[in-house]
């Protein structure tokens, strides 16, 4: 048996795996289940915002937001020697830790996928939101120009008056 082809406790492979799961792996992904749960937290708020025109507060609560996909971004970064040779690291993990490790990942990115819907709500409450205020501007762009049609001009009565004694 080759090294590559060796699995279990013994194979130092396998030790490796088995520390880099225990000590960095495992660790990321709970660190990124919570921050996705951070990040899902935020879209009822988001939402209600929105809805009740509070474009400040918004934007407090997106700088908020920026702040745990920046982190999200880093925990994910610190992987990256790892998923290199992703492969590599998944087959030197015994069967039962490769199950919880699938598992994990699952989860993970079911929690992605809420958060991405609840990302693509609130984008189409934005459109929705823009598209109303564009055409409200338009609607008082219309009524200022009607308003200068009709007004006609208005006739100035001098304020001061050069008058001889």
């Amino acid at each position: 048996m080759t090294y590559g082809e060796a699995r279990g406790s013994d194979c130092p492979r396998a030790t490796s795996s088995r520390a880099m799961l225990r000590d960095r792996v495992m660790p990321a992904l709970e660190r990124q289940a919570a921050l996705y749960d951070q990040l899902a937290a935020f879209g009822p708020r988001q939402d209600e915002l929105i809805a009740s025109g509070e474009g400040d507060e918004l934007l407090r609560l997106m700088g908020d937001r920026q702040a745990v996909v920046d982190e999200l971004v880093e925990v994910h970064r610190g992987l990256e020697d790892i998923r290199k040779d992703w492969q590599g690291f998944v087959d030197g993990l015994p069967e039962d830790e490769r199950e919880a490790l699938g598992e994990r990942l699952d989860a993970l990115k079911a929690l992605a996928a809420r958060v991405h819907e609840q990302d693509s709500q609130t984008r189409r409450q934005l459109d929705g939101a823009r598209d109303r205020v564009s055409q409200s501007m338009s609607g008082i762009g219309r009524a200022k120009g009607a308003m200068r049609a009709y007004g006609g001009a208005a006739t100035r009565t001098p304020i001061h008056q050069d008058r001889e004694a």
